[in-house]
């Protein structure tokens, strides 16, 4: 069996205090224990120097920056920091500052900065706070992409590598996007999101509720433990390779605030807990969980020294059937057993948690038959074919499931195909053509008839298209005819409209061309009579008059230079 790292004790390395420093980003603390700041200047008022702070607590200043009082600064280990106020958002690098989204009126919530600085994640809300928004960019201010939430927004942060977003919401909404702005997976608990914290690259993520629980998710989804703290938690992160997710929070009700800090294992329990003096507000780890950084409400930073231990992975593995037998309380089947799948990983001899994988699995696949038998007689093929593919998605060779779903999948398409004619004869296309399509999507792949049906109904759409287009090209509409024929290409192809579609546009683009010509806009004609040259390289008329309008250009730009010598003279 493995083993694993455990928190057990922290070493206090260096302590400082500074008057009116930011408390250490997520991110500025490297894998030599180096921490990055940005160290206020005694005597300028809202001046920093972005300093590096060596083990020994030795600094290094490396450029600064002039900036107004900010919400929150991040620093990479680049020279590139993010900083926010309420409306907003500076990207620094060594003698630049530059706003992002600098013509909008909005409030910022929350911003990070991935560890190189080349991406950043900003939640924003429309002056009301009535709209909710993530913007993804670059380090040049660069807008990549934005994505609109419904619920208000608590918290982001952005992977190492910066290639993941995860963003928390007031509803207790967690949800990871790529670098696409796609949807990796949502997380819906109880309680409202207060922090998050990402590894590398996010295949590791921790949350905090408002509740006090910590947790650790994987990049797929499912949930490896879950911690309840019993603190208000201000503060998370967590270290590349998810060994260690440390948290800050306050005891409810402590009017002084004094924070504690726990460092928690990757199996889930506590490792650690200090009790500190101080109001902390920010906690980094370093890339292995080796270093630790607190910044304090009172100017105090705080450098330590992680010490860990190797136990073995009875533990984790301990944890995940606990875990297991939470969601499978909740009726989470398929989250407990992707737990315990990941547990016999770990340990692969372990037959009691195959046992109890085992069980929770057939009581969850007899459970989803039962379902969709219900769901088939009571006519809900879409019910049983959702029940019977979870099955086979987690065992593709369990074959009572895989014949129903088979069977279940047949019928939907007969069913989607009868549907699809009757709504074509009531003269609903749009409906006709999403029933035959889904047919024939949903079809068992050795059954081309709903694939025929569909083609069939394309082929007399595209008939109906292209006699509507005879009708406005005899009316002298030659566009409206271009976009109907080519409706019916799209539709169904064939050899001679294709002709038809091409000599059209060849005939329209030529029209256009002459039309600018005879119009003396001769750059737009050259442009025209080029087009129709790309499409039709033996078009005589296009070719001639390509070369008059060439003519006639460059004498107009003559006798405009010409006119402006004289008017010089």
């Amino acid at each position: 069996m493995s083993s694993m790292k455990r928190v057990q004790n922290l070493k206090l390395l260096w302590e400082k205090r500074f008057r009116g420093i930011y408390s250490p980003s997520h991110y500025a603390l490297d894998g030599t224990g180096e921490l990055t700041l940005a160290t206020p200047r005694p005597l300028a008022p809202r001046s920093y120097d972005i300093t590096s702070y060596a083990l020994d607590s030795a600094a290094e200043p490396r450029w600064g920056l002039s900036v107004e009082t900010l919400l929150k600064m991040n620093l990479s280990t680049r020279d590139i920091g993010l900083g926010m106020t309420s409306d907003d958002l500076y990207i620094f690098r060594p003698n630049s500052k530059t706003k992002f989204l600098p013509d909008r009126h909005i409030n910022y919530v929350d911003c990070s900065l991935s560890e190189d600085g080349s991406r950043l994640a900003a939640l924003f809300s429309d002056l009301a706070g009535s709209s909710f928004a993530l913007a993804y960019g670059d380090a040049d201010a660069r807008v990549i992409w934005m994505r609109e939430f419904d619920a208000p927004v608590t918290s982001v942060a952005i992977s190492r590598d910066g290639a993941r977003v995860l963003v928390g919401c007031e509803s207790g909404s967690l949800t990871l996007l790529d670098a696409g702005r796609r949807d990796v997976w949502q997380f819906e608990m109880e309680s409202a999101v207060r922090a998050v914290a990402c590894s590398q690259d996010a295949t590791s993520i921790a949350y905090a509720d408002s509740a006090g629980r910590i947790g650790l998710i994987t990049g797929d989804g499912t949930r490896l433990w879950e911690y309840s703290a019993g603190l208000e938690i201000v503060a998370l992160a967590l270290s590349a390779d998810a060994s260690v997710c440390a948290a800050v929070g306050t005891l409810p009700g402590d009017t002084q605030q004094l924070a504690t800090l726990i460092c928690i294992s990757p199996d889930g329990s506590e490792g650690f807990r200090l009790e500190t003096d101080r109001r902390v507000t920010g906690v980094a780890l370093s890339p292995e969980g080796e270093y630790l950084a607190t910044g304090a409400r009172d100017g105090t930073i705080s450098v330590y020294a992680v010490s860990t231990g190797e136990v073995e992975a009875s533990g984790r593995v301990e944890a995940a059937k606990q875990a297991a037998l939470r969601e499978q309380a909740g009726g989470n089947h398929a989250a407990a057993c992707a737990l315990l799948r990941q547990a016999l990983v770990l340990s692969p001899a372990d037959v009691a948690t195959c046992d109890l994988y085992l069980s929770i699995r057939d009581a969850w696949f007899e459970g989803s038959i039962k379902l969709a038998q219900s769901a088939m007689q009571a006519g809900d093929l879409l019910l049983a074919i959702t029940q019977l593919a979870d099955i086979v998605a987690e065992e593709p060779l369990y074959v009572p499931a895989i014949e129903m779903l088979k069977s279940a999948r047949a019928e939907r398409a007969l069913r989607l195909v009868e549907q699809g004619l009757q709504q074509e004869d009531e003269g609903n296309i749009e409906a006709a053509e999403q029933s035959l399509t889904e047919a024939a999507l949903v079809s068992p792949l050795e059954n081309t008839d709903p694939r025929r049906v569909l083609g069939t109904f394309h082929a007399r759409l595209a008939e109906v298209a292209e006699a509507g287009a005879n009708t406005k090209l005899a009316a002298g509409d030659r566009d409206g005819a271009l976009h109907l024929l080519s409706q019916a290409q799209a539709r169904h192809a064939n050899p001679e409209r294709a002709k038809r579609i091409t000599s059209l546009r060849i005939e329209s683009e030529y029209e256009a061309g002459m039309e600018a010509y005879n119009a003396r806009r001769y750059e737009e004609a050259i442009f025209q009579f080029k087009k129709t040259l790309t499409m039709a390289p033996g078009h005589s008329d296009a070719a001639r008059y390509l070369e008059y309008a060439r003519r006639f250009s460059q004498d107009s730009a003559s006798d405009s230079l010409q006119d402006r010598f004289s008017r010089l003279e």
